[in-house]
């Protein structure tokens, strides 16, 4: 029986062998394949197109705006943070005696001295865009960088789906899909918000690192030599972080397979429709832990980290003091939650300057601090925390969102 049962085996393997050498078989699979990819492509393409369609509202620009314009805050918060603590370093060594001394307190300026760059960036944004534009034109791997999305990771290339750009169909869709981006002002907000942050965050780069400005080196009209990876990574960083477009998916992230799983479900076809917005939610988990206690010992790590180039260094020096006013901004929130508690409001609302009360739960990353702060001064009296409370502390770090969004896929 055994060797019948071998025999049998043998026999069907050089079989399944013969028929895998034949030329006819091998294009039958060949083609097979290519129609299957080919589905699994256009299905994922117009997935894209319905997530693209599903971003085209004006409101969708005031949130993006909204979001964005807590990040540049915080920000500069944490720009000032750095200065003070360079500033106190350089005395520490000795301030204008000692050449580290001198060079602590030089760091010190830049980032004080950044914030008035930004205000003129902010006080003249045609300007400011046309420069970015000229600059990116000059450097298509970083322009592809960041246009391969919108604010919050929506996805707008259309080259990783392999399909004929110059067909009816895509054409078509193309031609709709870009200008619903365009009139609802998608398009514009993205390109204007990306064009602040990154011409500022360049500039403190090359100022950090080369001891020059962006000003002296466009003038120039060389930028190849300067321009490396020191400069455009630590701007590049910033600015993806900023609109909620960073890719969380690279090896060098931590938690990165949980992202790119997150990401796959999001750009399955059908599945997608339930997580749609896979790489916003990998980045509100990535804001809530960089903005925090938590991100504070990694931070420190970082900074410990010897032998680190100097865009490393700039990125490790910047992610603590973004732990440390996150962590500063808990405090802030708790105290003014009590304000709000003693006039009766609920943990999302706000009262206006004339007395109109609004409801701030969708206003990313101010409504979570909000959560925050009511939880912490419910603990701090010795109190449970609310159901109701926790769903949405689950809500905003985004857990509890996905969970939503399944459940949804689950009830269609």
């Amino acid at each position: 029986v055994k060797k019948t049962i071998n025999g049998g085996v043998v026999h069907g393997n050089n079989m399944m062998d013969a028929m895998a050498r034949r030329a006819d078989v091998q294009e039958r699979v060949n083609t097979e394949m290519g129609a299957l990819t080919k589905a699994a492509n256009t299905g994922m393409y117009m997935q894209s197109v319905w997530r693209r369609l599903l971003v085209s509202s004006p409101a969708t620009s005031m949130i993006n705006v909204a979001g964005y314009t807590q990040f540049s805050v915080g920000q500069t918060v944490a720009d000032l943070f750095n200065a003070g603590t360079m500033t106190l370093n350089g005395l520490a060594r000795g301030g204008n005696f000692t050449e580290k001394g001198r060079e602590s307190l030089r760091i010190a300026r830049v980032y004080t001295q950044i914030q008035a760059q930004k205000m003129r960036n902010f006080a003249d944004p045609y300007t400011t865009h046309d420069a970015y534009m000229e600059l990116l034109d000059q450097n298509e791997e970083l322009k592809g960088r960041l246009f391969e999305s919108f604010t919050g990771g929506v996805e707008r290339s259309t080259a990783k789906f392999n399909l004929n750009p110059n067909s009816k169909g895509v054409k078509g869709l193309e031609s709709v899909t870009n200008g619903a981006n365009i009139i609802t002002g998608v398009r514009i907000q993205d390109t204007f918000t990306k064009s602040q942050m990154f011409m500022t965050e360049i500039d403190k780069a090359l100022r950090l690192n080369k001891n020059t400005t962006l000003e002296d080196v466009l003038s120039t009209g060389v930028i190849d030599d300067i321009f490396d990876d020191d400069i455009i990574n630590p701007a590049l960083d910033t600015t993806l972080k900023s609109v909620y477009s960073k890719n969380y998916t690279t090896d060098d992230q931590i938690l990165s397979q949980a992202a790119k799983l997150t990401e796959t479900i999001s750009n399955t076809p059908v599945l997608g429709t339930v997580l749609p917005f896979g790489r916003f939610l990998n980045n509100v988990v990535g804001t809530v832990y960089q903005w925090g206690p938590v991100g504070l010992l990694p931070a420190t790590a970082r900074i410990m980290k010897r032998n680190k180039d100097a865009g490393e260094q700039i990125m490790a020096r910047e992610a603590f003091s973004r732990a440390a006013v996150g962590t500063a901004a808990i405090g802030l929130a708790a105290q003014y939650d009590k304000e709000r508690e003693a006039d009766g409001l609920s943990y999302n609302e706000i009262k206006m300057s004339d007395g109109t009360i609004i409801d701030a739960k969708n206003t990313f990353p101010f409504s979570y601090f909000l959560v925050l702060g009511r939880m912490a001064n419910l603990k701090a009296d010795g109190q449970p925390i609310p159901e109701e409370l926790a769903l949405e502390f689950g809500t905003q770090i985004g857990v509890g969102q996905a969970a939503t969004d399944l459940q949804f896929g689950n009830d269609m």
